[in-house]
């Protein structure tokens, strides 16, 4: 339920099942934890009903921001089982695979001589959303599932204000800034 409904829901693959948990965890440093330092983590098994792959997703001290598993364990997670479902021929159920994972389409057509991966954002997933008055996690998770990142000044509270205006069109690599207040 952590991928179809929790923290891990951009990692959600339509047509292929994963199971997994994440973990956040403060770094214990110097006789304390940390409140900026963590390490973030994803175990997860792929495909859940008959697993054939089990992955632990580690990554020590990522940039603030993105020190929720959700904000980089998960992603990385997501790029490594894309390319075992290009490659492993026992995961395709026939000739041509369509994936479609938080509106964004991958497609391998396996007829060409080399293999194509075709991908097309939905022009509905670059809109801001309105942040304002949400849990910091579930602000996370609905920024992610847009693909925009955000960058809050806390580790816990509600969304008081955020630099990106909702409503408007963000690219790519645009960070929202969010403050938090218990």
């Amino acid at each position: 339920n952590v991928v179809k409904y929790g923290t891990a829901q951009n990692l959600n693959l339509d047509g292929y099942s994963i199971g997994g948990k994440t973990g956040t965890a403060q770094k214990f440093i110097e006789g304390s934890y940390s409140k900026n330092r963590f390490i973030s983590s994803f175990a997860s098994i792929f495909p859940l009903e008959e697993p054939k792959y089990v992955l632990l997703i580690s990554i020590d001290s990522p940039e603030y921001g993105y020190h929720w598993a959700n904000q980089s364990a998960v992603p990385a997670t997501k790029e490594i089982i894309k390319r075992i479902i290009v490659i492993d021929d026992d995961l395709h159920s026939s000739e041509s695979l369509a994936i479609s994972a938080n509106q964004k389409k991958f497609k391998e057509n396996k007829n060409n001589q080399q293999n194509s991966i075709y991908y097309n954002k939905h022009e509905d997933s670059y809109i801001v959303p309105n942040l304002r008055g949400k849990p910091l996690k579930e602000a996370l998770t609905i920024a992610n599932s847009k693909g925009l990142k955000l960058n809050p000044n806390g580790i816990s509270g509600r969304v008081v204000w955020q630099s990106l205006k909702a409503g408007q069109k963000f690219n790519d690599n645009d960070i929202c800034i969010v403050k938090v207040e218990i």
